[in-house]
């Protein structure tokens, strides 16, 4: 099966700009990140680009339709004039058939991953890279770069390969690559430090976080990377 994976914007066009990032720079990292994961569990990947150019919507559609890809990804981060707009969010052309799936399917994964605020699966039939692909498309908006709170996760590479991690996941699950899952299951327990574990439950006792019946009890049991960023979000707000 092959992927055509976007890097929204690129070259002279910066995409959104906001606290100090571009979003053409943090596509074109979650796109080749996003590539490797997927070439890990034999998916045929091509990009549209692997540097800093810029391509227009039609001939990015294009492209994808020549290479034979049989799902388009396309990367980007959003913007709002209001600066507390924030949390992800997933295109497609229609809420009806494959690609309404897949979507949902990878907006639940990029949740679960990031703690970030889900804004959900959204039709958008006038985009072009959506109405002229001949495949099932989406188009991934990966938080706010206008969002203190989320440029601030954004920009970190961690952050980054969560998100290309989960989209991996979703995708392999929903095709049926039952590695995927393994893999990500296996990053998920070990991937929190006792370090970590140790520092949140500090700061339930200090009072910093306010919810401390809850953390407390997170704490005795479990926690996941996507409420630790979750939780890091809410407290720089």
């Amino acid at each position: 099966m092959k992927i055509h994976i976007n890097a929204g914007h690129g070259g002279k066009d910066p995409g959104a700009c906001g606290n100090g990032l571009q979003e053409k720079n943090i596509t074109l990292s979650v796109t080749l990140l996003l590539g490797e994961e997927l070439k890990k569990y034999g998916f045929e990947i091509s990009y549209t680009r692997t540097t800093d150019t810029y391509i227009d919507p039609l001939n990015i559609a294009q492209k994808a339709n020549g290479d034979g890809s049989d799902l388009f990804i396309s990367i980007h981060t959003n913007a709002a004039t209001s600066i507390s707009a924030n949390g992800i969010e997933t295109l497609c052309y229609s809420l009806s058939g494959e690609e309404s799936k897949i979507a949902q399917c990878v907006q639940s994964e990029l949740i679960t991953a990031t703690g970030f605020t889900d804004r959900g699966v959204k039709e958008r039939s006038d985009l072009v890279v959506l109405n002229s692909t001949s495949m099932p498309a989406m188009l991934i908006e990966l938080g706010f770069i206008t969002s203190k709170s989320d440029s601030i996760m954004i920009a970190k590479s961690n952050f980054q390969q969560r998100c290309a991690q989960a989209i991996s996941k979703a995708i392999g699950e929903y095709y049926g690559n039952s590695k995927v899952k393994e893999d990500y299951e296996m990053r998920e327990k070990t991937e929190i430090p006792q370090w970590q574990t140790d520092g949140l439950r500090n700061l339930v006792k200090s009072g910093i976080i306010a919810d401390e019946a809850y953390w407390s009890n997170k704490m005795d049991k479990s926690v996941t990377v996507g409420e630790v960023l979750g939780l890091i979000g809410k407290l720089v707000k």
